[in-house]
């Protein structure tokens, strides 16, 4: 198990607990915390996606407009589809096949144990991931 599992089942937010692997910065670990559950009970992408893709930008992103986005684009787009294709959706509603918001959504999700057996597997896989994309960027640099 990693430490971005270990810190979800510890309370953290799936994007929030991705984003705390990754950055070591209060002020992106607090705007992560809207992007978990499906961006905020949105029923939207996967919050531990959403995460992933915050960690790439913080890491990738631009600092000025002079500066190129192509590579982050590029993984962000590798992180998705491989996420799709591992996974079969990137939606929260869907990965968890009912919505967050439903009046029994929360007994759904306690009930299913999705926090271990869907959530931690998709953290697992987008830390993954985000770590082979960042060292990919390391090795070609």
């Amino acid at each position: 198990m990693n430490n971005a599992v270990k810190d979800f089942l510890d309370g953290y937010l799936c994007s929030e607990a991705i984003v705390k692997n990754f950055i070591k910065d209060e002020t992106l670990l607090r705007a992560s915390s809207a992007f978990g559950a499906g961006i905020a009970y949105g029923n939207s992408l996967c919050g531990a996606l959403s995460g992933g893709i915050l960690a790439l930008s913080a890491v990738q992103g631009r600092a000025s407009n002079n500066e190129g986005v192509d590579k982050l684009f590029e993984d962000i787009a590798e992180l998705r589809s491989s996420f799709e294709k591992e996974f079969g959706a990137t939606s929260c509603s869907t990965l968890l096949s009912f919505n967050l918001t439903d009046s029994d959504g929360g007994a759904k999700f306690e009930s299913g144990d999705c926090k271990n057996q869907k959530c931690a597997k998709y953290i697992e896989f987008v830390t993954q991931k985000v770590e082979e994309l960042l060292n990919n960027d390391k090795i070609s640099s």
